[in-house]
């Protein structure tokens, strides 16, 4: 069973995942096992209905252009990997930071 996030207003789906989503405000679920996560990147989803128990009852779904597809999931690899750089950066930011503050330290053992 696989869990179609979409956007509530639109019904579009945005994501599709393995375990259920942690939900922003203005979105939800439904779980469904005729969609397997990436096929958001070949169909474009739209949740028509979900019952009670937040079962997909209706879908509607178009099939993306093949350059949509690479270019959606590239898209996605791009985010992975910006998220990755953006924490190696503060990583390294932090420990700049640090040894600036040692390099301080030792000047001032220095010059007692």
């Amino acid at each position: 069973m696989n869990y179609l996030e979409y956007e509530r207003f639109s019904k579009q789906v945005v994501e599709i995942h393995e375990t259920e989503p942690i939900l922003a405000p203005g979105y939800g679920f439904a779980t469904s096992a005729e969609f397997l996560p990436v096929d958001e990147f070949e169909w474009t989803i739209w949740v028509n209905d979900v019952d009670e128990n937040k079962n997909l009852t209706s879908h509607s779904a178009i099939r993306n252009n093949p350059n949509a597809k690479r270019l959606l999931r590239e898209n996605e690899q791009l985010k992975h990997e910006n998220q990755l750089l953006k924490a190696q950066n503060n990583a390294l930011s932090e420990r700049a930071s640090f040894i600036e503050d040692v390099v301080a330290e030792m000047a001032t053992q220095v010059y007692q």
